[in-house]
């Protein structure tokens, strides 16, 4: 009997402890000064603390859905984005943020970054749908978790040079890279694939052939590509304007297909 008195308490004991370690290490919301270093961000997000107690619990949290950085509030780190769970978006206009790093986000889809002079890198997160860079200073583009990426568009993004590697991309629909001095462009196999625009570029090769089980391609642009030499599609693609390659080795043999002569 004493052996099974003392079996009971140290079973209670546990219990106690247990239910105090659960008490202790409960989630007690994210902590704004310790998880964010920039300044201006915590500011930012303080707007969302509604009970002022530094924390933002999960109610808090479901408030945020969209986060915009601007010349306004001046962020410039977004260390710490994910963990705003419930953020979807995330877009920096004409803003003061220099490297966006939403790598380890599995809950952004939709990210635009718009007239960013100081933005020099972005690194996508795994849930990324939907990215777009124009008239900016970004120099690195980091794409290769984006399996769910279905619409990229660049434009006008002057230091952009390197290599736009989609090879992650299965779910491509839309992509439209232009005024980029971009000279690689890599695709993967994209069967979803409707709308593509390649203009005013440094690629010298594209190859496309990668790109299958396409029915048809609502809109293939590929224009005023000073250095594109060559050419390689696969059968099912189907071209409504190519202009302006430099040399390239190509028979036309009607108003819309194109088949590139190896």
């Amino acid at each position: 009997m004493k052996l099974l008195k003392n079996t009971v308490s140290l079973l209670l004991s546990a219990v106690v402890v247990t239910c105090m370690g659960s008490a202790v290490f409960a989630d007690s919301g994210v902590n704004i000064n310790q998880t964010f270093k920039d300044a201006n961000f915590r500011t930012y997000l303080k707007q969302y603390d509604k009970n002022a107690n530094g924390s933002l619990d999960d109610s808090e949290l479901k408030n945020i859905t969209a986060i915009c950085c601007t010349s306004e509030n001046k962020i410039k780190d977004v260390s710490g984005i994910e963990r705003l769970k419930y953020c979807t978006d995330f877009s920096a206009v004409a803003g003061e943020v220099v490297d966006v790093d939403l790598s380890k986000c599995t809950n952004i889809k939709n990210v635009s970054i718009f007239c960013c002079s100081k933005v020099k890198s972005f690194k996508a997160g795994s849930d990324l749908e939907y990215l777009e860079i124009s008239h900016s200073s970004i120099e690195t583009l980091d794409l290769s978790c984006t399996f769910y990426l279905e619409t990229i568009e660049l434009r006008c993004n002057d230091n952009l040079t390197g290599k736009v590697d989609l090879t992650r991309a299965m779910f491509l629909k839309s992509a439209m890279i232009s005024s980029c001095p971009v000279t690689s462009i890599e695709f993967c196999k994209a069967s979803r694939l409707s709308v593509l625009e390649i203009t005013a570029t440094n690629v010298s090769n594209l190859d496309l052939r990668k790109i299958t089980g396409l029915d048809f391609t609502l809109y293939f642009f590929i224009s005023s590509n000073s250095n594109l030499r060559s050419m390689s599609l696969p059968s099912d693609i189907f071209i409504f304007h190519v202009s302006h390659m430099k040399n390239g080795k190509t028979s036309y043999i009607d108003d819309t297909r194109l088949f590139i002569l190896e």
